[in-house]
């Protein structure tokens, strides 16, 4: 009996536990045939997803096992996202009926669980863009997803373990035209790993560990990303660590070799790329060769038609040699953060009709020997961080539309080299220089009458000789155009009194 009673309120407790309602999970959200149900701590798609659903979204969620019941049983999905899960098995063959499905984002899971089992995870029939970055996959664990993808276009590996590409990581997926394999551990890349892959036209090998590349014969590639490495030489014999032959790289238009401590080039490596229209070299050591003298241990820049885009920020350069970038074709220029740089008076010749962007930034330039006057097609020009104690002479065919002054010595600015710039001239920062205020007063009479914006106005500040604070620059401006309009109003009052004398004498 006493056993009755202690059963009892749990019999009753059962029973209402029974006739209550499950608890309801937080719904999915539905536009048209795309569903999204990120982040609500699934283990799978709800069971009564609509039939037909094109777009499903489970990222962010704690699905672990992908399977044809994950999946609510539906085969007609044209993009899967199940990034930032916790998966471990894929049911093999899963995709195999997906003959629709063109997106699939398996990225952030623990992948190489599976792939420790050594089991493929079947073909990937139509499928153009994979992601599997972030899974913990290391050299070989790739081929049991990409063994049968003969569809696929876009892949992502980024940020796992791969220290080896093999001649075979790519051969089930001959479609390939974009690998990202940014943030691994890659040191080598065996001879012919990429050579079947006639439509490959982007690789990312950023922020690796590679040393030395050789017989690249990429016929279609248009990007080519290594920088963040540890390549140390590139040149173009066959027993150095590049191989640049003549027509190895025949469309490649960028290149990214940035971060990379590079000290020797083999002089001529850019003028064997045809089509090279980017050349990322920020973060290196280089040296840039002067036409007069015989190549050695200096790149050249000059002669390359199709170059547009030059950055060499970084690069402890010292010398800037005349026509340096002669017969190019270049629209912008970086040669920041260079400090001591020396710009020979024809550094820039042969730009005159193309260049548009000039970065001259924390050189520590006290004068500027080239003229850049002769610029015509210069638009936007950043001097800013030197000890600039003048600014360049312009012609009134300059057409500088943005000028940065920022954080020099500058006490003037030389009012008729600003009037020369006062019909093209839209933009101009020139806060933290020791500006005086009375020797300035044509030029912020320019400036007030005219469309210039000036975005650091209120650091701009000078000197005036009666204050021993700097007085901020916009203060001066309203002053001096209150006491233009008191002499206007002062001289008015005067015209009309005199014609009231007039008036009254006659």
């Amino acid at each position: 009996m006493a056993c009755l009673q202690l059963l009892l309120p749990l019999m009753v407790s059962c029973v209402a536990a029974s006739e209550r309602p499950p608890r309801q999970l937080p719904a999915c959200q539905v536009v048209q045939m795309d569903v999204f149900c990120s982040d609500l701590s699934l283990r799978s798609a709800p069971v009564d997803l609509p039939h037909g659903v094109r777009m499903l979204d489970l990222s962010l969620n704690q699905v672990q096992n992908l399977s044809q019941e994950t999946l609510a049983f539906q085969n007609g999905f044209h993009h899967l996202n199940l990034r930032a899960n916790k998966i471990h098995f894929i049911q093999p063959g899963l995709f195999k009926d997906m003959t629709d499905l063109r997106v699939l984002d398996l990225s952030r899971n623990h992948l190489n669980v599976f792939a420790h089992a050594k089991i493929n995870i079947g073909p990937l029939t139509a499928v153009e863009s994979l992601d599997l970055s972030n899974n913990g996959l290391y050299t070989g664990m790739s081929d049991y997803f990409l063994a049968d993808s003969p569809s696929l276009m876009d892949l992502s590996l980024n940020g796992n373990s791969i220290t080896k590409i093999a001649h075979n990581t790519f051969s089930g997926s001959s479609s390939l035209r974009r690998i990202s394999l940014h943030n691994n551990v890659i040191l080598e890349i065996e001879d012919g790993a990429f050579e079947f892959l006639d439509h490959l036209t982007e690789l990312d090998f950023s922020k690796n560990s590679i040393t030395c590349i050789t017989d690249f014969n990429l016929c279609n590639l248009k990007v080519l990303n290594l920088s963040k490495n540890s390549v140390e030489f590139f040149h173009s014999a066959a027993s150095m660590s590049l191989t640049f032959g003549e027509n190895t790289l025949p469309s490649l238009e960028k290149l990214f070799l940035q971060g990379n401590d590079l000290t020797t080039l083999d002089h001529g490596i850019f003028q064997r790329l045809p089509s090279i229209k980017h050349l990322h070299l920020q973060q290196n050591d280089l040296k840039i060769c002067s036409s007069e003298n015989e190549p050695q241990d200096c790149v050249s820049f000059s002669s390359i038609p199709t170059l547009q885009f030059l950055n060499l920020s970084e690069n402890y350069l010292m010398i800037l040699p005349a026509n340096a970038f002669a017969n190019t074709s270049l629209k912008l220029l970086d040669l920041s953060l260079n400090p001591g740089l020396e710009m020979d008076k024809d550094s820039l010749s042969g730009l005159e009709h193309t260049l548009i962007h000039l970065l001259l930034k924390e050189n520590n330039i006290s004068s500027l020997n080239t003229d850049l006057s002769s610029l015509k097609s210069l638009k936007h020009i950043d001097l800013s961080t030197n000890q600039l104690t003048n600014i360049p002479v312009w012609s009134k065919d300059s057409s500088i539309e943005s000028l940065n002054l920022q954080n020099n010595n500058l006490v003037t600015l030389k009012y008729s080299s600003m009037l020369a710039l006062e019909h093209s001239l839209k933009t101009l920062y020139m806060g933290s220089n020791p500006l005086s205020c009375c020797s300035n007063l044509d030029f912020l009479q320019m400036v007030q009458r005219s469309a210039v914006v000036v975005p650091d106005i209120e650091t701009v500040t000078c000197v005036h000789e009666e204050y021993s604070e700097p007085v901020n620059i916009e203060k001066v401006v309203i002053a001096l155009v209150l006491l233009i309009a008191m002499a206007l109003l002062v001289r008015y009052c005067l015209a009309r009194k005199r014609k009231h004398i007039r008036s009254f004498t006659a």
